[in-house]
């Protein structure tokens, strides 16, 4: 598959609009983005007309690396273009087997997650894995082994504070953009597939002054659902191989930018760098999603299409199946940076609220009971203030944001 050519980024090198436009694209959930590719159009939406073709595919994502487990595989349909649901393949059977004969049989931990269970089942390089999964309608599929590559080192990761402009607003937009480079690589051509995942601190809008749960109770300690820290993927896909370098090494690669547009940079900022090295075919797939989405820009860029997998339906090869499973050696790396200093954010810190015929709206709410509420002060200030129930939880329980109060073990204050 022909590639640009690699070109080592310096800190100080700002991106293109376009690929600032790229990296800002709404935020999708990966296996969806697999299943089924959106175009979008700020003119209009284009809808194929697929008809019943592209529903209910299976959807594989998972792994096995060089890292201790649980090893996680995730079974899903694809579900119509225009109803994205998540549709959970239940009550399979699911194992994950070497070239010596050893398997490991998954347990469904939620629906459509199998995790391994045993603690001494761990990838090892230069062994070969392969998936099995039985569906609860009788249906077998499976792919072909994968041979677990050693792990090439990540060296370094590092953020700069820079500046993308968008046509979208009036002004130039603050954010850290996050760099890597890898140790060199004992191949001439190694493949490379990145998977990132972000945690942040951050603050609800407004500190919870009351509870209501058929009583109203003062909160007495209003910062315990205040401050929180959220934890989740990141969506973009990053791949890279070093078959046009002068050498087998990666220097200053751009992974994703985290702009001042949320709250993500709003206090504190974490991103695990899981840098993984995987087969060439592995990396064709990836690369060609990578594409894919990326290629989303206008209304024709690109036109929809299947990226078939590595899975297969062993009495019906025809049988379209989307995603991959792959094995990988696997190096990670996690970074810290602080809210930037001197720039400006642009996410709102102001919420809608109601203060008259309170007590109705409490009692319409009594299934979501205990429900928090707020105060608000006169422009001239002082006094105690009126009582008010926002609109979103979320604006005073940091948790209805997708937060957790407890601080995660990794953290650094």
């Amino acid at each position: 598959m022909a590639l640009p050519p690699y070109t080592p980024y310096s800190p100080y090198t700002p991106y293109s609009p376009k690929k600032f436009l790229q990296t800002m694209k709404q935020k999708l959930n990966i296996s969806l983005i697999i299943s089924i590719v959106l175009l979008n159009s700020c003119v209009e939406r284009y809808w194929p007309d697929l008809g019943d073709k592209y529903e209910k595919i299976l959807v594989v994502d998972g792994m096995i690396t060089n890292q201790p487990g649980p090893y996680a595989i995730r079974l899903s349909y694809s579900s119509q273009v225009r109803y994205i649901e998540s549709l959970p393949v239940q009550r399979c059977a699911v194992m994950i087997s070497d070239n010596f004969g050893n398997t490991e049989f998954l347990k469904e931990f939620e629906p459509g997650k199998y995790i391994t269970t045993n603690p001494e089942f761990q990838g090892v390089v230069g062994r070969q894995y392969r998936l099995k999964i039985f569906t609860a309608d009788e249906k077998t599929y499976e792919s072909p082994f994968q041979e677990l590559w050693e792990a090439v080192a990540i060296d370094s990761i590092y953020a700069h504070l820079e500046y993308h402009y968008s046509p979208e607003t009036t002004y130039e937009l603050a954010g850290f953009q996050f760099y890597i480079s890898s140790d060199i690589s004992t191949k001439d051509t190694t493949y490379f597939f990145w998977r990132l995942e972000q945690t942040y601190k951050f603050d609800a809008n407004y500190r919870a002054r009351h509870m209501f749960d058929g009583q109203m109770h003062n909160v007495t300690h209003p910062a315990f659902n205040y401050t929180c820290w959220k934890t989740e993927p990141v969506p973009e896909i990053f791949t890279y191989n070093t078959s046009r370098l002068s050498e087998p090494v990666i220097q200053d690669l751009p992974l994703h930018y985290v702009t001042t547009e949320t709250k993500e940079l709003s206090k504190k900022y974490s991103v695990l760098v899981n840098q993984l090295t995987i087969s060439k075919e592995a990396y064709n797939y990836w690369y060609a999603v990578q594409k894919q989405i990326e290629g989303q820009g206008s209304l024709y860029d690109r036109q929809p299409y299947q990226i078939r997998g590595n899975i297969i339906n062993m009495n019906d090869h025809n049988e379209p199946v989307l995603g991959y499973f792959f094995a990988a050696g696997s190096d990670e790396k996690r970074i810290f940076v602080d809210r930037p200093s001197g720039v400006n954010f642009h996410f709102s810190t102001t919420c809608g609220y109601i203060t008259e015929g309170l007590m109705n709206a409490l009692y319409k709410l009594r299934n979501q009971w205990p429900v928090y509420l707020m105060r608000i002060f006169s422009e001239e200030g002082g006094g105690y203030g009126s009582m008010a129930l926002p609109n979103s939880q979320s604006c005073v329980d940091c948790r209805e944001a997708g937060g957790f109060i407890m601080k995660p073990d990794f953290w650094e204050d």
